[in-house]
C-alpha cells in the first residue's frame, strides 16, 4: 500500500509510517531499495523508495516529517550515506539532507492559515546589476517582424555557450539581448549565491521595462534550430505568458542509453511525474518562456519572484560534504515554484492570477537529448546536471499538483501514430528498430521498424 500510494502521487505518510515502524533492518532495506527481509521485499519490493518519499512532500502535508524520520533511520545504520546520484551538482550526505528538511519544516511552521508567505513586498523590478555580454541587437525591422526580443543572462564562464545561442538567433534575424551577471540566484543554479535582484522573474521584468517589448526568455545553453512561430501566434492571440508544459503534451517518451551500448536506448513512456494529461495545471520546463508586455504577465512575474524569495529564505542550506564537487546551495528550483504558484492560483493572492491567460508551448521548444520523438525548434543539447533540489512541500491546503484517480492520463496513442506500438521498451537508433519482450522475462527482440523521424541525442 505504501509503494502504491507513492507511485500514484497520493499522500502516503500513514502507509509509509507503518513500514518505518518495522523492527530491525526491514525498514532501512526497503528505503534503500529492497535490501530488507524477503517478506518485506515480496510485498513492497520496488526500488527508489527514498526518491518517492521526496516527491511525496509535494502532495502530503505530513510528507516532510515522514521524510525526516526515514532519513534519521538511514543515518542510524549508514552515518555517511550519500543520498543522491552522480548527476547532481554536489554530493550531500544523509546529515546534510536531514539539516535541509529540519530547516524547511521550521520555516513552513511560520506560514499562516491564509497561506500568506512572510516575504517582503516586491517593488518590481529590483535594480539589476548587469552589463552587456554582447552588443544588444534589435533593429526596428527585426522587432517588427518578430514582435519580441530574446533575453538571456549568464555568468562569464558561460559566454561560449551563450555565443552559440546568439549565433543561432542571428540565423533567424531575431532581436536579442545578452546580459552578464556575476552570479545567479540559488533557485536557478545550485552554484548560485545571488540575492533577490537576480532571480529569473526579476531579470525578465527588468528586460520588459528596459525594452518595452514582449520578452522571450532563454537559458543561455539553448540553440534555436527553427522559427519559433508559436510565440508569435500566442502574442497575436492575446496570451499573457507561455512556457513548455509537460502535462499538456499528449505523450511523454524518454530514452536513456543502455549500459555498454552506443546506439541502443531504453524507452520510458508517460513516467510517473508527467503521466497525467491536463491543460489546467502546470509542470514546466523553465529553460524558455515568453512574457507579453502587459499587466497579466507582470502579475505572474511579481508573484513568482515573491515566492522564490520566500522559499530561498525558508530553505537555503550550504553543503560542503564533497570537496571534489565544491559548495552547493540546497533549495527549491525556480520552475517548480512557478508550477506551485500557478496550480494554486485560486487560493493565492486573492485569486489575482485567475484572469491571466497562459499559452503552453510544445515540448519542441525545450527539446532534450533524451526525447527521441520530439522535433526540435529550440534544442537543449546537453544532459542536465542539477540540484539536488527540495520539492515544494504541500502545506496549508496548497499542493504543487492536484491529481486523483479520476484525473485523465496520457496514453500511447500519439506514439502509436508514429509507428511505435504499445509495449516497446528499447530503441536501436542506428537501425531504426524498436524492441519488446516476446514473453514475461524473455529476451528483447528488435523486430519493429520505426517509420517516424527519430532525433538522436546529438543532433
Amino acid at each position: 500500500m505504501a509503494r502504491f500510494r507513492l507511485h500514484m502521487q497520493q499522500p502516503a505518510s500513514d502507509a509509509v509510517t507503518r513500514v518505518l515502524d518495522l523492527e530491525g533492518s526491514d525498514a532501512v532495506g526497503w528505503l534503500l531499495g529492497g535490501a530488507g527481509s524477503p517478506a518485506t521485499d515480496q510485498v513492497l519490493g520496488e526500488k527508489d523508495i527514498l526518491g518517492l518519499l521526496r516527491d511525496n512532500v509535494e502532495v502530503d502535508e505530513r510528507g516532510l516529517a515522514t521524510l525526516l524520520r526515514a532519513l534519521e533511520l538511514i543515518r542510524e545504520s549508514f552515518p555517511d550515506f550519500q543520498t543522491h546520484g552522480a548527476r547532481m551538482a554536489f554530493h550531500p550526505t544523509v546529515n546534510d539532507e536531514i539539516g535541509v528538511v529540519k530547516q524547511y519544516i521550521a520555516s513552513l511552521d511560520l506560514v499562516g492559515d491564509d497561506c500568506a508567505h512572510p516575504a517582503p513586498e516586491y517593488v518590481s523590478p529590483l535594480p539589476l546589476e548587469s552589463q552587456d555580454l554582447f552588443e544588444t541587437w534589435a533593429p526596428p525591422e527585426a522587432v517588427e517582424r518578430w514582435g519580441f526580443i530574446v533575453a538571456a543572462f549568464c555568468t562569464p564562464n558561460l559566454k561560449a555557450r551563450a555565443d552559440t545561442l546568439r549565433r543561432s538567433l542571428q540565423q533567424f534575424g531575431m532581436p536579442h539581448t545578452f546580459q552578464e551577471v556575476s552570479t545567479v540566484h540559488p533557485t536557478l543554479s545550485a552554484r548560485g549565491v545571488g540575492g533577490p535582484e537576480i532571480t529569473k522573474p526579476n531579470f525578465i521584468h527588468a528586460m520588459l521595462d528596459r525594452h518595452q517589448l514582449p520578452v522571450l526568455y532563454m537559458d543561455c545553453d539553448l540553440v534555436v534550430v527553427d522559427e519559433p512561430v508559436h510565440v508569435q501566434e500566442a502574442l497575436r492571440g492575446g496570451y499573457d505568458w507561455g512556457i513548455c508544459n509537460f502535462l499538456a503534451a499528449e505523450t511523454f517518451a524518454v530514452h536513456n542509453p543502455l549500459p555498454g551500448e552506443s546506439t541502443r536506448y531504453s524507452l520510458t513512456v508517460n513516467c510517473d511525474g508527467v503521466r497525467f494529461l491536463t491543460r489546467e495545471q502546470l509542470h514546466s520546463n523553465g529553460a524558455i518562456n515568453f512574457w507579453s508586455n502587459k499587466d497579466g504577465a507582470r502579475k505572474v512575474l511579481r508573484r513568482w519572484h515573491q515566492e522564490l524569495v520566500f522559499y530561498a529564505n525558508a530553505i537555503s542550506f550550504q553543503v560542503t560534504s564533497d570537496p571534489a564537487k565544491g559548495v552547493g546551495v540546497w533549495t527549491v528550483a525556480e520552475d517548480q515554484v512557478l508550477d506551485w504558484l500557478w496550480n494554486n492560483r485560486s487560493k493565492l493572492y486573492q485569486g489575482e492570477l485567475l484572469d491571466v491567460k497562459p499559452y503552453w508551448l510544445p515540448l519542441s521548444y525545450a527539446r532534450m537529448p533524451i526525447w527521441s520523438f520530439v522535433a526540435p525548434i529550440v534544442d537543449h543539447p546537453d544532459y542536465i546536471s542539477q540540484g539536488p533540489r527540495m520539492m515544494v512541500a504541500a502545506h496549508r491546503g496548497t499542493r504543487k499538483s492536484h491529481y486523483d484517480n479520476s484525473s485523465p492520463q496520457k496514453t500511447w496513442a500519439a506514439l502509436m501514430a508514429l509507428g511505435v506500438p504499445r509495449g516497446c521498451v528499447v530503441l536501436d537508433m542506428e537501425k531504426r528498430m524498436a524492441g519488446r519482450r516476446t514473453q514475461e522475462g524473455g529476451e528483447i527482440q528488435y523486430d519493429i521498424e520505426i517509420k517516424a523521424q527519430l532525433y538522436p541525442p546529438t543532433l
